[in-house]
Order: structure tokens, then C-alpha cells, then sequence
């Protein structure tokens, strides 16, 4: 019978196999530095399923092959779940009958194994060489980092795959809501900084579904990237957007409305005609129409001599460079491409009231008038921020602080609205009478239609927040979470969370108070620690969680850190360490079991027997402890006759066999060599004997082997000890009844 932990394993090992090429080289840097740091020659990642060794990546002498498991020795390693290590194959008679080995081409090999998303063995990181090397630990911990990187790509490498394997399906579904409609676009006001009047508005594509919900453009407009259909997508949302802006020219003329353009578009011969026909069937000036390149469109070499702008502005429109600050926006670029204005990116707006940025913001600004191009700030949040790009020199602005995308029908009341604030009292404070701190104060977000009175954090904090990798929410004084980063909302969504459960706004002590109603010891304790942090009686808890799912096991420490300085709150953090703790499970199993069975060693055997025989004394009514002492005969003949490769077999076997027989609660052991035992608590003499029959019955049981039948009985030596009885003496009886034993069955031969 097939043991299930295997089959598992070879589940979890073909989501990496048939992996394309495309995808495997991000590992070949890897092997390459694994190799030259460890000085070993070749290097591999191999992926075993039941039958097969397949070579996924290799570097330098080594083959992408598929051998048989049989003749792998990173058979051992995930058999093992732990590191290999084979200094000199000549010498090593372990591993003389592997054909890696045995044939003189390798020398020495050091393996670690690397675990798939189910938590799984599915294969090995290795090094090889010609030469004899030892391998000190902190090499051995250095291969180790390497198998978690290569773990991480892996990962990665499948995500990967499953998304291009799906990409046909949703490629077909974005056209189809292209047909129909479904992608319109939303329009964020641009705000002149100078008086606050809108001057115009960007055309922000978004995924309108039957059902009423928005996917916001991040979700489905690298996907068309990838295809034609950006241009179909482009042009159609430029489409709706200059229908809108003709309606809105009858009351105010000089409004602008600006659109993305993919660079797919100027590899068509058409392409200028397309746009100028948009434009022209709208009713609308291209004087009105601002066409910006996206930072993500890429722009080929053979777009560089900027031909392509100047044929865009003789047609009247204006060219915009987009998401200047990152990406391909090089001042290069600003020298080749005659535009008309850019617009510098939210990272850089993110940073302004600190020194760095406020630097960056101001020598774009300094940059751009020099040129005579207009620029067009993004991402401002905080009311200080919109001042001091202001005073940085930056022409128009964008972001939260005036208003988020809006569709079409609300565009009117919030024109209205931006019109009340610009006619009552500029809301731009004077940067000379900010205080640099200002910058960072929190605001209540108004602008944003449908809002709610509530604290936000300015840009600067949202970007630190949101580059922590942990799941961090800042909670104020009374518990109530004010703000959140991405990692907390990813965390929150895969574990079946919402904004409206444990989002901005939601009392964190009502979070912990609905999961310890529903059960959850841990979630009362934190209440507790939160509380007592909250009133400055108790330091910083920490408190380490399991976090179960129906796909993966992890592990996180929640930590409450208090607020310093003047603001009172708390920082509640959700720190990942599940690859800790499985790296400690691995480490505590790796030396509590035998590598090739997966029984109980030597050293986890005695201390399970001390425990039970102090277990046993200490209950109102003492119990008895029973062991059976199990020495295979015949063993030795076996391996000498047909290889170690058949006697691991037989092994295995055995300790199946043992496994399928022990009651629950008992723990089944290989002492070492062919040696085995069975602890049994709380059993009787007529227990042990019963137990006794069934383990010599089923040790006389064929092994069927590479096409052989083998037989190889056992010799048991019974004990049954009382109830804190010394550990070592009662070894030492169960020992001297096997030998019993043994010397009986021998005569009786």
C-alpha cells in the first residue's frame, strides 16, 4: 500500500513539473551564485514525482534530464525531509550503488529539499563536484538560504503559469465587456493650483459589471497591455470621455480632458487617423484634448526620435509624459520626446515635506519650466502637501484631497462643490506658516463623494505603511482602527475578512470580542493585552497564532506596540512566521525521527518511555507500560545479497507494518539498524501478548521487491514495566528478551 505522506508528495511535486522555459530561467542566477558562493562546480533543481527524478534547472556540467527515483540521491533527501551531505563517494558506501555516484563522474553532493505551497517535499537544491569537499554547517545553512530562495521563485514560477493558463479565458471576457459597454470611463478632476479652478479632467478607465460593481483599472489594463485590445480600450474610453466633454464645454469652454495612450497604437499605420476620428466624431477640438503616455506602455527604440509626438501636436493635440519618477521617465527621454507637459508621479508626491522630496518635486518643476513644458502633480491627499507643491513650483495637482475618480453623472455636483470651496476661503494653506509637521497631520477625507467624517493618514504615512510587509493597522486611543496598510487588507480578505469587518473605522476590540465568540481563546487574550496596552498598565504583548486554511498551514505573531510621542494609539501588526515554524518543526522532527522510515528515533523513544513511566506513577490509579524490543533476522543477508536499496525497502515495509499494528497512543520506533520497538501505555500482559503474535505474523510477511520476494522474520523480546520503573533497566529486560529470543528461534532452526 502506498503511504499517504507520499502520495502527497507526489501530488504536491507535479504543480512544478512541465514548468516553461520562460519562466525556469529566473532560477538559473541562483544556481549560478549558489555554485560559485559554496565552490562547487555544477549545481541542480530537481522535481521527484513516484517515479522519476526531472531536472528543472542546471548550471554548469549538469544534465535537464529525468532519471529514476532509484538513482537519485535527492531520493533521499525528500524521503528524509532533510539535508544530504556526501563528502567522497569513493569512500562513502552509502551512497556507492547510486549511478550519480557509483559512476566517478560526481565525487561529492550536498542536497537540501525544497518544499512546495502544500507544505510538501516536492524535490531538491543540490551542488556537485569532481573533487572531495567538506561541508562545514554554515555552508550547509548557506545551501539551506538558496533552497528558500529557489522556494519563493517556484512559487512564483506557478502563479505565474496559472495566470497565463487563464489568460486566454479572461482575455475573452475583458472584449466582451468591451462589446458591451461595461468599460467606461470615471473622471478625476485637475485641479490650478494657483486659484483652484478645475481646468480639466483625466479619463480613468474603469470595469463597470452587470451586477453594479467596479473593478478598478489595475485588475484588467496590464492584461490588455498584453494584447490589442488596449487600443480597442483606449480609444473607446476616449470615446465616452469626449462625448462628456462637449457637454460640459457649453458652460465652461476652456475645459481639457486628458486620456491614456498605449504605445500599441503607434505600431499600426492608421493610428493617427483612429485618434483624430475619435476626437473629430465627438464634436471636440483636439486643442482640448491632452494624450498622455503611460509609463507602462514602454516606448520602443524605434519610437525614440520623438517623430511620433511632433505628428500628434501638428493634429493639436498636446503630448504628456505620464508617471514621471518612475519607471521609463529618464531625462532622456525629456530630450527626445518634445512634450508638452508631464505629470510627476504619486511616489514623488508621497514624499513632499520631507527634504528628498520636496529636492525631487522641485528640480522636476525647475526642469520642466526651463523646457517650457506645464506639469501636472499626482497623488496629493493632505491639505498641506497641495501648498507645498504649490509653493514647489508644480502647475496643477491631482488626488484624494480634491476628489477621487467620479462617473460622468456626478461630475456636475462636483464641479459645484470644488466651486463653493474656491468661492469661499482658499483651502491651500500658506506654506511659509506650516509648520513642516503640518504635513503629516491627520485630515478629515470630505473629498472623496459619499465620505464619511473620519481621521486619514497624509500620503507620506500611507506609502511607509503600505511598504511594511506585515499586516499593520494603527489604532487610536479608544481601539478604533484609523488606518490600515495593503498588507493588512490582502491579510484580511484571505481570511475572510472586509473593510466593513475589520477595516478603517471598526472598533479592533469588537473584532477580537466576535472571534472569541465564536471560539477563539487567542483573540481574547489579545483583547486583554490591547486593552491593558491602551491604558499603559502592561508592556508590549506578543502572541504567536496558528492560522489554519483549507490550502496551507501558517503561522503569525501578532504584536501591540504603543504609539510614542503625543498621539495615543496603538501600531497591532500580524508578523508572518510560518516559514519559522516550520523550519523549527523540521528541525525538531529531523531530530526526533528516523530519516528513512519516519518512526520515532532512538533519542524521541526514551523520552517518550520516561514520560510514561512518570505519567504512570503520578495517576490516582498507577498504570503499566509495555514494550516490545524487535530485531529483524535475516536482515543482514539481505542487503549484502541485493543492495542497500532493497534492504531500505524492506525496512520501510517493516515500519509500515509496525505503524498499521500500534494501538493509539503507542509510538513505534526504529532504534537503529534493524532494530525496532513499540511503546504501549496503559497496556496488560495479555495485550503485549496479543500484539507480540500480530507484529511476529506480519514480520513473517513477503516484501515484494524490484521483481524479488523476500522473507525476513523478527525476533521480539517482551516487557511489561510497572509504573516508575527506570527507563534504562527497562530497555535493558526488554533487550535480554529479544536476545532470548533470538538464541531460541536460532536452535529451533
Amino acid at each position: 500500500m502506498t503511504n499517504p505522506d507520499e502520495q502527497r508528495q507526489w501530488r504536491s511535486a507535479r504543480h512544478y513539473l512541465g514548468l516553461p522555459d520562460s519562466l525556469t530561467g529566473r532560477l538559473q542566477p541562483i544556481l549560478t551564485l549558489a555554485a560559485r558562493t559554496l565552490g562547487f562546480r555544477a549545481a541542480m533543481i530537481n522535481i521527484l514525482d513516484e517515479h522519476d527524478q526531472h531536472s528543472i534547472a542546471v548550471l554548469d556540467g549538469g544534465h535537464a534530464d529525468v532519471v529514476p527515483r532509484s538513482d537519485s540521491i535527492c531520493d533521499l533527501v525528500v524521503r528524509s525531509s532533510g539535508p544530504i551531505v556526501v563528502s567522497d563517494a569513493r569512500t562513502d558506501q552509502r551512497f556507492a550503488h547510486r549511478p550519480a555516484l557509483a559512476s566517478g563522474r560526481w565525487v561529492s553532493y550536498a542536497g537540501f529539499p525544497l518544499w512546495g505551497r502544500e507544505s510538501q517535499p516536492v524535490g531538491a537544491i543540490c551542488v556537485v563536484d569532481d573533487e572531495v569537499h567538506v561541508f562545514p554547517d554554515d555552508q550547509l545553512a548557506r545551501l539551506e538560504q538558496f533552497g528558500r530562495v529557489v522556494e519563493d521563485q517556484l512559487d512564483l514560477i506557478r502563479r505565474l503559469r496559472e495566470q497565463r493558463m487563464g489568460v486566454t479565458v479572461a482575455t475573452g471576457e475583458l472584449a466582451s465587456a468591451l462589446t458591451a459597454g461595461q468599460i467606461v470611463p470615471w473622471y478625476q478632476p485637475i485641479i490650478e493650483l494657483s486659484n483652484h479652478r478645475v481646468v480639466g479632467f483625466e479619463a480613468l478607465a474603469r470595469w463597470v459589471h452587470p451586477d453594479g460593481t467596479v473593478s478598478e483599472p489595475n485588475s484588467f489594463i496590464p492584461l490588455a497591455e498584453d494584447s490589442d485590445l488596449i487600443i480597442d480600450m483606449d480609444l473607446a474610453v476616449m470615446r465616452r470621455a469626449l462625448i462628456d466633454l462637449k457637454v460640459w464645454q457649453q458652460t465652461d469652454p476652456t475645459l481639457r480632458m486628458s486620456v491614456n495612450i498605449s504605445s500599441r497604437h503607434f505600431d499600426s499605420e492608421d493610428w493617427l487617423a483612429s485618434l483624430l476620428a475619435v476626437t473629430l466624431s465627438a464634436g471636440v477640438s483636439p486643442a482640448s484634448v491632452d494624450l498622455e503616455l503611460t509609463e507602462t506602455a514602454r516606448l520602443s527604440s524605434r519610437h525614440g526620435d520623438g517623430t511620433f509626438v511632433r505628428q500628434m501636436q501638428a493634429c493639436g493635440f498636446q503630448v504628456w509624459l505620464d508617471d514621471f519618477g518612475t519607471g521609463w521617465s529618464s531625462l532622456e527621454y525629456l530630450l527626445r520626446l518634445p512634450a508638452d507637459g508631464l505629470k510627476i508621479d504619486r511616489m514623488l508626491s508621497l514624499a513632499l515635506g520631507t527634504p528628498i522630496g520636496d529636492a525631487l518635486v522641485r528640480s522636476v518643476t525647475d526642469l520642466t519650466r526651463r523646457l517650457g513644458m506645464r506639469t501636472t502633480i499626482e497623488g496629493l491627499e493632505a491639505p498641506a502637501a497641495v501648498g507645498r507643491a504649490r509653493e514647489l513650483g508644480a502647475l496643477n495637482a491631482q488626488g484624494f484631497f480634491f476628489s477621487a475618480a467620479v462617473p460622468a453623472a456626478e461630475i456636475p455636483a462636483l464641479r459645484s462643490r470644488l466651486a463653493q470651496q474656491r468661492g469661499l476661503v482658499d483651502p491651500i494653506p500658506n506654506p511659509l506658516e506650516t509648520a513642516n509637521d503640518d504635513m503629516h497631520a491627520p485630515a478629515t477625507d470630505r473629498t472623496h463623494p459619499g465620505a464619511t467624517d473620519r481621521p486619514v493618514v497624509d500620503g507620506l504615512t500611507t506609502a511607509v505603511l503600505d511598504a511594511l510587509p506585515d499586516a499593520t493597522a494603527v489604532l487610536n486611543h479608544e481601539g478604533v482602527i484609523v488606518a490600515v496598510n495593503r498588507a493588512w487588507r490582502t491579510f484580511s480578505l484571505d481570511n475572510g475578512g472586509s473593510e466593513e469587518t475589520n477595516g478603517v473605522g471598526v472598533s479592533y476590540l469588537d473584532v477580537c470580542r466576535r472571534a472569541g465568540e465564536q471560539g477563539s481563546g487567542d483573540a481574547r487574550k489579545v483583547a486583554t493585552g490591547l486593552r491593558s496596552v491602551l491604558a499603559g498598565a502592561l508592556p508590549e504583548p506578543e502572541l504567536e497564532y496558528p492560522c489554519p486554511s483549507s490550502t496551507e498551514r501558517k503561522w503569525f505573531m501578532l504584536r501591540i506596540t504603543r504609539l510614542g510621542g503625543p498621539l495615543q494609539g496603538v501600531v497591532v501588526s500580524h508578523v508572518d512566521i510560518t516559514r519559522r515554524k516550520m523550519a523549527e518543526e523540521q528541525l525538531q522532527h529531523a531530530a526526533s525521527h528516523d530519516p528513512l522510515t519516519g518512526l520515532a528515533n532512538r533519542v524521541l523513544f526514551h523520552k517518550r518511555l520516561a514520560k510514561s513511566l512518570t505519567t504512570g506513577r503520578a495517576q490516582e490509579t498507577a498504570w503499566d507500560v509495555g514494550l516490545l524490543h524487535i530485531d529483524l533476522d535475516g536482515f543482514r543477508a539481505i542487503n549484502d545479497t541485493f543492495g542497500h536499496d532493497v534492504g531500505d525497502e524492506v525496512l520501510r515495509t517493516v515500519a509500515d507494518r509496525l505503524r498499521a499494528l500500534a494501538r493509539p497512543g503507542s509510538t513505534v520506533a526504529r532504534l537503529g539498524g534493524d532494530e525496532f520497538a513499540i511503546l504501549s501505555p496503559r497496556a496488560t500482559r495479555a495485550d503485549l501478548t496479543v500484539l507480540s503474535r500480530q507484529v511476529e505474523m506480519a514480520l513473517m510477511g513477503a516484501h515484494h521487491v524490484a521483481g524479488r520476494t523476500l522473507c525476513a522474520g523478527g525476533s521480539i523480546g517482551v516487557h511489561l514495566a510497572r509504573a516508575g520503573d527506570d527507563a534504562a533497566v527497562v530497555l535493558e529486560h526488554a533487550d535480554r528478551t529479544m536476545n532470548q529470543a533470538k538464541h531460541l528461534r536460532r536452535v529451533a532452526i
